[in-house]
């Protein structure tokens, strides 16, 4: 009788549907999600082989995993299905690493629907498990904590170099510091989201009548907040940086003592900085996302690097220390290369132009012929002319059409009593409706006031 193949997937939900799309020579069976972690009673590493990680398997799934190994030792291959994301490519390296199926039997299939033509599909076009998508599996929260190094980067250091910043990285973990940042960037944020209501209920109080509006509620306060919480977030941002930064040293200061090392710390961060040289240029094979890459080094110190990767829909392509990000579905042939730029490492030519740009007057510009150009607006003055602009229309349209209905109102009543018009009533009425403009005018002169201050703030 001819062995058979096994495929395991996540979800024992999957299973039965899955086995009535295959035919009898493929057993599906459910790993029932993760098999093995990292210990909770220690770190899970062992400093003396380069850190390398110690899993074993979860109490739980003893018997699941049990039941998986009888069924891949009468098997001749192994299609992992487990889900299409960093987390299920994850689980199907700890299952290829447990059943024993040696590497050329076991396959990678990945389908996005459980439908018969998807899941058919993914067995004509089987894979291998994506060690970048393994190790950039990171789940940050309780006893999943993983400490990652990129393929790339193993392959740049040295042995001291790795020691070095995994120690950094292991400083972060027993410092607490993942929990500690979150802890005080959201007690900061609600600081600040307090600070901008408490703000503008002053300003509103003792300035109401000059904006326009008596409450924050009132659509017409929008800029006012919008400009107390970027005033707020500025001020906050100088103590989220300082904690970053305190982090970090603490990181250092744990690796340093962890491996005693200070040579493999300093070179380590001056060899992810060479890295620079290196081109990578990325080819998607298919149009489910996934590409080939390779990174070149331009002065030919390094050793080209090839590999694979699967690209995911608003997450960012990282390669090379480097984050690409992607609007819209690649297509198989498509390319993109990224190499280091033409300026020098202290030109900083892009945020030079794009400083003069936020002070070029471009907004408006004609060209008059001859030579002659009619300068416009720069885009702060733009963007505080157009947001008066809009501002007194909507509190001129409101003013005007409250001002047409009591008009109406009283010209309907003057006609039905047959009586004169009230001079003096009507160039009441004008007054009020000409102060209601003025009101809207002046709540948009502070706004573009307040607007400017913070830019000159900014510079």
């Amino acid at each position: 009788m001819a062995k058979r193949s096994l495929v395991v997937v996540e979800s024992p939900t999957k299973v039965k549907t899955i086995q009535k799309y295959l035919d009898s020579k493929y057993v599906v069976k459910a790993s029932m999600g993760h098999v093995r972690d990292l210990p909770k009673s220690k770190l899970g590493v062992d400093e003396k082989k380069g850190f390398k990680p110690e899993y074993k398997v979860l109490p739980a799934k003893k018997k699941v995993l049990d039941d998986l190994k009888k069924a891949a030792e009468k098997v001749e291959a192994l299609y992992i299905a487990t889900d299409p994301d960093r987390e299920g490519e994850a689980i199907g390296w700890h299952l290829a690493q447990e059943l024993g199926v040696s590497k050329s039997k076991t396959h990678r299939i990945m389908f996005n629907e459980i439908t018969e033509r998807a899941v058919k599909a993914a067995f004509l076009h089987p894979g291998k498990i994506d060690t970048n998508k393994v190790n950039a599996y990171v789940t940050g929260i309780g006893r999943t904590k993983r400490i990652v190094l990129w393929d790339t980067l193993l392959k740049r250091l040295s042995p001291p170099q790795i020691r070095f910043v995994v120690g950094h990285e292991l400083g972060h973990y027993v410092l607490g510091h993942v929990l500690t940042n979150i802890l005080i960037s959201s007690a900061l944020t609600l600081a600040a989201l307090y600070g901008a209501s408490r703000t503008g209920a002053f300003l509103v109080e003792q300035h109401g009548a000059r904006f326009g509006f008596t409450q924050l509620s009132d659509v017409a306060s929008m800029p006012l907040l919008a400009l107390l919480l970027s005033l707020f977030s500025l001020l906050i941002a100088p103590a989220s940086l300082a904690l970053s930064r305190y982090h970090e040293h603490e990181a250092d200061r744990f690796a340093l003592e962890l491996t005693h090392d200070d040579d493999a710390g300093a070179s380590a961060f001056v060899s992810k900085m060479a890295s620079a040289d290196l081109v990578a240029t990325i080819t998607f094979t298919d149009d489910l996302g996934n590409y080939s890459y390779s990174l070149v080094d331009s002065t030919a110190a390094l050793p080209t690097v090839n590999g694979t990767g699967s690209f995911v829909a608003g997450q960012p392509i990282s390669l090379n220390g480097f984050e690409l990000r992607l609007t819209g579905v690649p297509k198989a042939a498509d390319s993109l290369g990224v190499a280091r730029t033409a300026f020098p490492a202290g030109d900083n030519g892009n945020a030079n132009a794009l400083l003069g740009l936020r002070d070029s007057a471009i907004v408006g510009q004609q060209d008059l012929g001859a030579g002659l150009v009619a300068p416009g607006m720069n885009v702060t003055d733009a963007y505080a002319a157009a947001l008066a602009t809009i501002g007194i229309r909507v509190q001129g349209g409101a003013a005007a059409a409250e001002q047409s209905a009591a008009i109406a109102a009283d010209a309907t009543a003057a006609v039905a009593e047959k009586s004169g018009v009230n001079l003096d009533e009507e160039a009441a009425r004008l007054i009020q409706f000409q102060q209601s403009y003025q009101a809207a005018a002046k709540m948009l002169q502070i706004a573009q006031s307040l607007f400017d201050n913070l830019l000159t703030l900014g510079r």
